[in-house]
């Protein structure tokens, strides 16, 4: 599976990644930016192979999907258990902006369901930690965002059952 998202430039990411180590120490996460997972923010999780990415991105370039935007990050969340998991992550503003973006998408691509959510249960969102012990994570301390504006960069990388993107595969910040 495939995740079409955006990245962050390396001074957020290592921000960001700050942030999930340190809930790594209230409770053990499988989800640690930085170790296990770039930190991101999914649009569409697409069921297609690496062999398509290069298709895919040529695609992507040449529509008008934007392939940077400016993002605002919100409120530190806890999510309630979700198939013995407890996900911890900063919501976003410009949910509006990101929906279209992600409807764009899915009509370039053809997509009529994505396994992400999408419609009214699309939630853009940046996890910062996923946690098994559903009564440590409950009690994780509230984390202020490491800063409030930032760019994101369209990014195509793979993704796990955990929602982590593992690699990047095009796309990205270029410098």
């Amino acid at each position: 599976m495939l995740n079409i998202a955006y990245t962050f430039a390396p001074e957020d990411e290592a921000k960001l990644t700050k942030v999930s180590t340190l809930l790594n120490c209230y409770a053990d996460s499988e989800y640690r930016l930085g170790n296990n997972s770039i930190a991101h923010v999914s649009i569409v999780h697409i069921n297609a192979d690496e062999a398509d990415v290069e298709q895919m991105w040529q695609k992507l370039q040449n529509s008008t999907v934007e392939m940077d935007v400016e993002l605002v990050l919100k409120n530190f969340v806890v999510e309630a258990p979700w198939k013995g998991r407890v996900y911890s992550n900063f919501s976003l503003e410009r949910v509006g902006e990101l929906s279209k973006i992600q409807k764009n998408i899915m009509r370039l691509f053809d997509v009529n369901s994505v396994f992400n959510g999408y419609g009214s249960e699309f939630y853009p969102h940046l996890t910062t930690s996923c946690h098994l012990d559903v009564l440590k994570a409950q009690k994780l301390p509230a984390q202020k965002p490491p800063f409030r504006r930032f760019k994101g960069f369209l990014t195509i990388g793979t993704r796990d059952s955990y929602g982590r993107m593992e690699k990047v595969l095009l796309g990205g910040y270029k410098g």
